[in-house]
């Protein structure tokens, strides 16, 4: 499964930018079986079918990762631009990036900082905003290298293996997230079932998992799985925040909700199901509440409701160049969807879904 995350964090792809990512998921996914379709929105779905009129079961993870566009060049050449995501300004000054045009060019630049040889007490106490250097010398040299407004702008890639087991790279949330979805598709592809399974690689999660929400429309799933990231503790980080922590296991969340009350809280019958699956397996898990929310978001009120789980993998720094995970806790969270999906039948989903 690393070799397949190494792969993936590589490539771009913001929210609306996701063709690159979804074209390595459609090869995967029918190299290991499944019937492949893309939908309007970008959406790549990989079924496992059976009987038409036996239940469905959707398993979502996104394959866009937080991003910036160009929002204006000046005159000297630096590009300014917005937030393509929930990015935040103050990780930003220093980052390399790529700035990809329409032709399909990646045009490096380095997001700018005031020198500190230039911060003195006659500064401005409010730092400027960031800006992108590629090295132009005025506007027009930015055109020359066809830079437009618009254009998609990504962390620059950057994996790396660290110690004990762990990682470090761009766009972790959720490319850890796909490569479950390909390991998992191929664990599952040979075995029978009485259900259809659908392993759908989502668009425009980090914008309001508006991707997630078109497939579910489309699929009518009788129950769901949403596998993701959620933040782990840090020394900055007040355990009442959140204990969850690298190497501890996939991360069972009851609830996630945002003050806009946009998130999911997730359908105890299967929050409770996959806990008995992990103790059953000895597989070890975390518990979570947390301020945010998931593709579960969007598919769980499709239709007439759709009893919704969580799988989630912990990670350090989200939504930065350099996100933190433990290689482990990503083997833990395939092997506990796998014993789920291996254990159920129709009649069970049934049971699920009229709990």
């Amino acid at each position: 499964m690393d070799t397949l995350l190494a792969q993936l964090v590589e490539l771009a792809g913001g929210p609306g930018f996701e063709h690159r990512v979804a074209a390595f998921m459609a090869a995967e996914m029918e190299q290991r079986g499944a019937v492949v379709s893309r939908d309007a929105i970008g959406n790549v779905i990989g079924a496992l079918d059976a009987d038409q009129d036996a239940p469905a079961v959707m398993i979502s993870a996104h394959m866009d990762e937080v991003s910036l566009l160009v929002k204006y060049i000046d005159p000297q050449g630096f590009i300014y631009f917005v937030p393509n995501g929930t990015v935040s300004e103050a990780i930003l000054p220093g980052t390399q990036v790529d700035i990809w045009t329409m032709d399909g060019q990646a045009i490096p630049g380095v997001i700018g900082s005031r020198s500190r040889h230039l911060q003195d007490e006659f500064s401005s106490a409010t730092p400027p905003r960031p800006w992108i250097d590629v090295g132009a010398r005025d506007a027009a040299d930015v055109t020359r290298l066809g830079v437009r407004v618009g254009d998609m702008v990504v962390f620059r890639p950057n994996f790396r293996r660290l110690a004990n087991g762990h990682v470090v790279s761009k766009a972790l949330d959720d490319r850890m997230g796909c490569a479950l979805l390909l390991h998992i598709l191929g664990a599952l592809a040979d075995q029978a079932r009485d259900y259809r399974l659908y392993f759908v690689a989502a668009t425009q999660e980090e914008v309001g998992s508006r991707g997630a929400g078109v497939a579910a429309r489309h699929l009518h799933p009788s129950l769901a799985l949403v596998i993701d990231t959620v933040p782990a503790a840090d020394p900055s980080t007040a355990p009442q925040q959140t204990d969850v922590r690298l190497g501890g296991g996939p991360v069972l969340r009851t609830m996630d909700i945002l003050p806009n009350m946009m998130g999911t809280l997730y359908a105890r019958q299967v929050r409770n199901r996959l806990i008995e699956t992990a103790e059953a397996a000895g597989i070890p898990y975390q518990l979570d509440i947390f301020p945010t929310w998931t593709d579960a978001a969007t598919i769980h009120t499709t239709d007439q409701g759709v009893p919704t789980g969580g799988v989630f993998v912990p990670r350090r720094y989200s939504h930065s160049p350099a996100e933190v995970m433990d290689l482990q806790d990503m083997q833990h969270t395939a092997d506990l969807i796998v014993a789920f999906l291996t254990q159920l039948d129709a009649h069970q989903i049934r049971q699920l879904t009229n709990a």
